[in-house]
């Protein structure tokens, strides 16, 4: 039996075409959740700048106002 031997293996007892899909979809996910993160960090990155160039334009007001 080299079925019985996958299972002992560690393989789990599921059908090799739905494990298959399962593990492309995991996969999928992954990729996503990858690029949501570095999306996030892009969009953090742009906050940040945009919050430096905002307490620039908020002090030259100031200044001038003075």
């Amino acid at each position: 039996g080299g079925r019985r031997s996958a299972e002992e293996a560690g393989q789990p007892p599921v059908p090799a075409e739905l494990y298959a899909k399962l593990k492309e979809e995991s996969e999928r996910y992954k990729r996503a959740l990858g690029e949501t993160r570095s999306l996030l960090r892009g969009a953090e990155a742009q906050i940040s700048e945009w919050r430096t160039v905002i307490q620039d334009l908020t002090y030259s007001l100031e200044t001038e106002r003075l």
